[in-house]
């Protein structure tokens, strides 16, 4: 979504790039600003931005960037509601969003990105509901890379994950 943003910034700066050089060099120095989340940004401390000549809030930046093309508004707007609804997890929501985009006319990128998310719309709702984390899994795969890569000192150690012993286990009790 992110990226959709930033394809959206860098259309509009090429369109604007000779007729108003000045909004140019804003889109292109503060374009962290608009990747961030809506509600990540702070509007209340100031600091002062060459590009504004002023002291000025991240908020205000904002908005100023988003008041030189209605189409990077659009797409800003669109893409912080799905992401606010992915942070919450809420599916009606992200649905709600989803669907409410049809009848709107939105730039070709934009669309494209809507497209993408309702293809893959079951996998989205099941990593929304189900909030299992990967962390565990990813440790230990991190072990196992680091066991076949240290080799604990032997010199050609090959890990090997067949049994030494090929008969197949049996419990007690059990017949074979």
């Amino acid at each position: 979504m992110n990226e959709t943003i930033n394809s959206i910034r860098i259309k509009v700066m090429n369109a604007i790039k000779t007729s108003r050089p000045s909004d140019y060099k804003k889109l292109k120095k503060q374009w962290k600003l608009l990747l961030k989340n809506a509600e990540d940004l702070n509007f209340t401390d100031t600091h002062y931005v060459r590009q504004f000549g002023e002291a000025i809030s991240e908020q205000r930046i904002v908005d100023y960037l988003l008041s030189i093309s209605h189409e990077l508004l659009v797409t800003y707007t669109l893409m912080n509601e799905l992401k606010y609804a992915i942070s919450t997890h809420d599916i009606n929501i992200f649905n709600e969003i989803l669907h409410g985009t049809k009848n709107q006319t939105l730039p070709s990128r934009t669309r494209r990105t809507i497209r993408i998310l309702a293809k893959f719309l079951p996998y989205i709702h099941n990593a929304l509901k189900y909030t299992v984390p990967n962390g565990p899994t990813e440790g230990i795969n991190n072990k196992i890379k680091f066991i076949q890569r240290t080799g604990f000192g032997y010199s050609n150690f090959h890990l090997n994950y067949k049994p030494s012993n090929p008969k197949p286990y049996t419990f007690e009790g059990m017949a074979s």
